[in-house]
C-alpha cells in the first residue's frame, strides 16, 4: 500500500499560531497538530500515516465549527471548546472510515477510501484509533473544577456515539426495501446523521455556559438541520456528477441503498416502475448493468417528482431550523450558526 511522504500531524505539544483567530481556521490548524500520538514517535507509528491519510481531506468541518459558534451563540468563550470540536471531528471522520469499509465504496472524496489505500484491517483500527482520540480531546475540555459539566458533556457524547452504531445497524433493514415506510428512514437518518450535528450543538452550548432551554433548543434546531442535510446528501446522485460530489453518481444503486428519493419515487411510481425499482435495488438484476439502472432510476424520479418533493422537505426542515436559531437572542455566533446552515443544504458535494 501506499504510503504519505510525510506527516502533518505533530503530536499534542504542538501550538497554534496566534493569528488564527477565526474559529473555522482555529479547528482547522488543531486537527493537525493536536492528535494524541503515545510513546512512540510518528514515523514508528503505523496508525498515524493511516489517519493522516483519512484526516488529509478535511471537508467543511461543519460538525466542530458548529460546536464553536453555538458556543458562542450563548456568549460562551469557542477557544474553551477548541478541543470538544476536534474531537468532534475526529469521531466524524472514524465514522466515514468505517461506513466506507462496510458500503465497500471505493472513492471518498475523490480519493481512495481508507480501506481501499491501506486494507479493511487497518481501516477498521483507524476508525476506532480515531474514536478513541476523539473522548481524550474532548477530556481536554475540563479541569477538576467542572466534573459535573464533563459528565453531562461525555453522555452526550457517548450516547451518540451508540446512536450512530443503532443507525448504521438499523440501515440495514433499508438495504433493498423500496417499499420501507419513510419513517423507518428518518429514523436511521435521526440516528446516524443528524444525532452527530445534535451532539455538536448541545455539546457547544453547554461549554459556552448555555441554558437547559438553550441546550434543548440548539439540539432540535441541529436534529432538523441533519435530517435536511441528509436528504440535500440523498439527492445529490441525480443533481450532480461524479467529479463534483467525489464518488460515483452509481454508489447508492451498487449498494442497494435505498434512500429519501428512492422511497418518495416508490410511493407514487406505477406498478411498472415500481417492479423496476425492485429489480435495481431489491432483487440486485442490474448489478452488472449500473450505469442502464441510474438512468432507469432517474427516469422514475423524473416521472414521480420525487427529487422536487424532497428538495421541498430539506427546504422545509431547514426553515424550521432557522425558525429556532433566530429565537435565540442575535450573537455572532448565531449569525455564523445560520451561514453554516446554509453551507448544510445549499450544496453540491
Amino acid at each position: 500500500m501506499q504510503e504519505q511522504e510525510s506527516l502533518s500531524i505533530t503530536g499534542s505539544s504542538a501550538t497554534l499560531s496566534s493569528n488564527a483567530q477565526d474559529p473555522g481556521l482555529r479547528l482547522r490548524e488543531a486537527m493537525d497538530q493536536m492528535l494524541p500520538i503515545g510513546d512512540l514517535s510518528p514515523s514508528a507509528n503505523p496508525l498515524l500515516h493511516v489517519t493522516n491519510y483519512a484526516l488529509a481531506s478535511k471537508g467543511k468541518l461543519l460538525r466542530g465549527r458548529m460546536l464553536l459558534e453555538a458556543c458562542r451563540a450563548v456568549a460562551g468563550d469557542a477557544e474553551k471548546a477548541l478541543c470538544a470540536a476536534v474531537a468532534m471531528e475526529y469521531l466524524h471522520v472514524g465514522t466515514l472510515v468505517h461506513d466506507d469499509m462496510i458500503d465497500r465504496d471505493d472513492l471518498r472524496r475523490g480519493r481512495p477510501a481508507v480501506w481501499r489505500q491501506y486494507g479493511s484491517d487497518m481501516a477498521l483500527l483507524d476508525g476506532d484509533f480515531l474514536y478513541f482520540a476523539a473522548f481524550q480531546m474532548l477530556a481536554r475540555s475540563f479541569d477538576a473544577d467542572n466534573a459535573r459539566l464533563a459528565a453531562r458533556v461525555f453522555e452526550v457524547f457517548s450516547t451518540t456515539c451508540m446512536d450512530l452504531c443503532l443507525g448504521q445497524a438499523l440501515e440495514e433493514r433499508l438495504t433493498g426495501n423500496c417499499a420501507a415506510r419513510y419513517e423507518e428512514y428518518l429514523e436511521v437518518v435521526r440516528l446516524k446523521t443528524a444525532r452527530l450535528f445534535r451532539a455538536a450543538l448541545e455539546i457547544g452550548a453547554l461549554l459556552g455556559g448555555g441554558t437547559e432551554e438553550q441546550v434543548e433548543l440548539l439540539g432540535t434546531c441541529a436534529e432538523q438541520l441533519g435530517i435536511a442535510f441528509q436528504i440535500s446528501d440523498d439527492l445529490l446522485p441525480f443533481t450532480s456528477d461524479s467529479a463534483t460530489i467525489g464518488k460515483p453518481v452509481t454508489s447508492d444503486i451498487k449498494n442497494h441503498r435505498v434512500t429519501a428519493p428512492i422511497l418518495a419515487a416508490f410511493a407514487e411510481a406505477s406498478e411498472t416502475d415500481q417492479q423496476t425499482l425492485r429489480a435495481i435495488f431489491a432483487e440486485g438484476r442490474f448489478d452488472e448493468r449500473l450505469e442502464e439502472a441510474y438512468q432507469a432510476t432517474r427516469a422514475i424520479l423524473n416521472r414521480t417528482q420525487a427529487l422536487e418533493s424532497m428538495e421541498r422537505e430539506a427546504t422545509n426542515r431547514y426553515q424550521q431550523a432557522i425558525n429556532l436559531l433566530h429565537s435565540i437572542p442575535y450573537s455572532e455566533g448565531c449569525e455564523q450558526l445560520v451561514a453554516l446552515a446554509n453551507q448544510l443544504v445549499q450544496r453540491n458535494r
